[in-house]
C-alpha cells in the first residue's frame, strides 16, 4: 500500500473530496474502487450523486473538493497516481475508463484537471 499523503497544506480534516458517481460509466464497485484509491491516497472521500453535466465523447472523473485548505504543488502527481489505479481498475474489468480528472471547487468552477493517460506506469511500488 502506499504510504498515506494529503492533497491539501497540512493535515486540515476541513478537506473532503466527493466523488461524482457517474451512472452511465460507474457502478457501485467502480465507485468504491476510486474512495479506496484516494484513501490510500490519504485523501478523506466519499461518493455524491452527479452533478456535473460534461458534453464530450469521453467521459471525466469529477471531485469536488470541499474544504479551507488548497491542494499543494504535489496535487498533480497524486492525481497522476489515481489515475493509474482508476485506469488500472477499469482495464482489469474490460472497461472504459475517464480520459480526464477534473478537480471542481466549492464554487463549482474546475480547479484543476489532469489527463490520464492510457497506460500503466506502475506507482507507488505497487505490482503492475
Amino acid at each position: 500500500m502506499a504510504n498515506k499523503r494529503s492533497f491539501a497544506n497540512g493535515n486540515s480534516t476541513r478537506v473532503v473530496t466527493l466523488v461524482e458517481q457517474n451512472r452511465v460509466h460507474m457502478d457501485d464497485t467502480d465507485t468504491a474502487a476510486i474512495v479506496t484509491a484516494l484513501d490510500d491516497l490519504g485523501v478523506n472521500a466519499k461518493a455524491t450523486e452527479q452533478t456535473t453535466i460534461l458534453k464530450a465523447q469521453w467521459w471525466v472523473l469529477s471531485l469536488h473538493w470541499i474544504g479551507d485548505d488548497l491542494p499543494h504543488l504535489g496535487f498533480d502527481s497524486l492525481l497522476t497516481l489515481l489515475g493509474q489505479r482508476v485506469w488500472r481498475h477499469y482495464r482489469e474489468l474490460g472497461k472504459e475508463g475517464p480520459s480526464r480528472i477534473d478537480v471542481v471547487g466549492e464554487d463549482d468552477e474546475i480547479m484543476h484537471s489532469h489527463e490520464i493517460e492510457d497506460e500503466e506506469l506502475g506507482d507507488s511500488g505497487d505490482q503492475t
